[in-house]
């Protein structure tokens, strides 16, 4: 699993770590620890169940991610299929997650340069964060936090981004698509 952002506390909360967050949460509920430095990146593995799992945070900033991502592949001789990459998508509310197995990038350079790196048939897992106010450019409003409003929502994402892996990882992924690419989500 491979969560998209930018590396510094002063990226931590801004909508464009949205695979960031959704990484941590996963650590959190699986109990896998995220303290390895390799691979340009950060990341941690372990079992759930008895699924290995590892997370995986580059720390290349967004634009440059798909080297990284190469990179712990090739060590771990990992398949294209057994990747997932979560991260921030403006084409989905605040509060919406979508499950989704390849496609282009929709103009999101950090989805683009995995692709680049490594093929695009990895499932993605789209964290909705809004789209920018008319006249606001998206690099600019990717780069905010969450308004304190959102907050609610978000953490309700981010903790359903979260299942949706662990059920992506055990079932697969159209199993995550049927259960959480639902009009449920706010």
């Amino acid at each position: 699993m491979v969560g998209l952002g930018n590396p510094g506390l002063r990226y931590r909360n801004n909508r464009h770590n949205a695979g960031f967050l959704a990484v941590d949460k996963i650590a959190e509920k699986t109990g896998i620890e995220i303290s390895g430095r390799e691979f340009d990146g950060e990341y941690g593995s372990g079992f759930h169940g008895d699924i290995k799992l590892i997370l995986f945070k580059p720390q290349t900033y967004m634009n440059n991610s798909g080297e990284p991502v190469r990179k712990i592949m090739s060590f771990h001789k990992l398949r294209i299929g057994s990747v997932a990459v979560a991260h921030d998508e403006v084409d989905l509310p605040v509060g919406r997650i979508q499950v989704k197995l390849g496609g282009g990038s929709a103009g999101h350079n950090g989805i683009k340069s995995v692709a680049d790196s490594i093929g695009s048939d990895f499932a993605r897992l789209r964290i909705g964060v809004g789209r920018p106010d008319a006249g606001m450019e998206t690099a600019d409003y990717v780069l905010r936090d969450f308004a304190g409003e959102e907050t609610d929502a978000v953490h309700e994402s981010i903790t359903r981004a979260a299942d949706a892996v662990i059920d992506m990882s055990s079932n697969g992924v159209e199993s995550a698509m049927n259960r959480y690419n639902t009009n449920l989500q706010t």
